[in-house]
């Protein structure tokens, strides 16, 4: 790809075709930069080269973070000077703190559903090692003491996994606020959704663990027989 101007000044005709560009490609744009960069080039026919296209976005996409967040103008540039630039660098950052927020999102819910899926695998094989012991112990009372595992059979434990991704739940839901309202309404019910699994989850585990602890304290009484 020509290099050609890559040290000319920026005109807002160029830049508008480029950013376009990059707000029809987006999930191009997201996954590679660079990549669709260069074909941004070639499809506007610029004559600048990809990596100049590259910094010169990378840049107004910055200045536009820094602007949204201490509402200061760090840098003098066209972005400040031509709206429909603005507006299109300000959509394509917009979208990036979406696509981000919805992946750190999934990323939680991945990490929740392992945790109780773990939990969830302990309790049963515990479950399971109490049920033999007990038939075990039902067909002779004259072996010995049955040992009875100390198992960590508690809700609070349950409860405080539950606030925990509840919590960071709640989390991403702050930092969608400076979204559309539109997102923000999608992602408010996912939370919803998210947090009615959550307790649906809890009641289930409390469930097991009630039912394990019953069982624990039976062979407690078998060992008090055999005693």
């Amino acid at each position: 790809m020509s290099q050609l101007g890559g040290g000319k000044r920026w005109n807002a005709s160029e830049l508008i075709e480029i950013l376009i560009y990059l707000n029809n490609n987006f999930r191009d744009w997201y996954e590679n930069s660079y990549g669709t960069c260069n074909k941004a080039v070639e499809a506007t026919n610029n004559s600048r080269g990809a990596n100049s296209v590259y910094c010169k976005v990378h840049k107004m996409i910055r200045a536009m973070d820094d602007y949204l967040t201490t509402g200061k103008k760090q840098t003098r540039d066209i972005i400040w000077k031509d709206q429909l630039i603005y507006d299109l660098i300000k959509r394509i950052h917009r979208k990036t703190k979406e696509r981000k927020a919805r992946e750190e999102n999934e990323e939680a819910i991945k990490r929740r559903n392992l945790s109780y899926r773990i939990i969830e695998d302990d309790t049963e094989m515990q479950l399971e090692n109490i049920n033999s012991q007990m038939t075990a112990g039902t067909e002779s009372t004259s072996q010995l003491k049955i040992e009875v595992p100390q198992l960590p059979f508690s809700v609070d434990t349950i409860d405080s996994l539950r606030s925990e991704q509840i919590l960071k739940t709640e989390r991403h839901a702050r930092e969608l606020v400076a979204l559309s309202k539109e997102s923000i309404d999608a992602r408010h019910k996912e939370v919803r959704e998210l947090t009615g699994k959550i307790s649906q989850h809890q009641i289930e585990l409390e469930k097991m663990i009630k039912e394990a602890n019953d069982k624990l304290e039976k062979l407690k009484d078998v060992n008090s027989f055999n005693d």
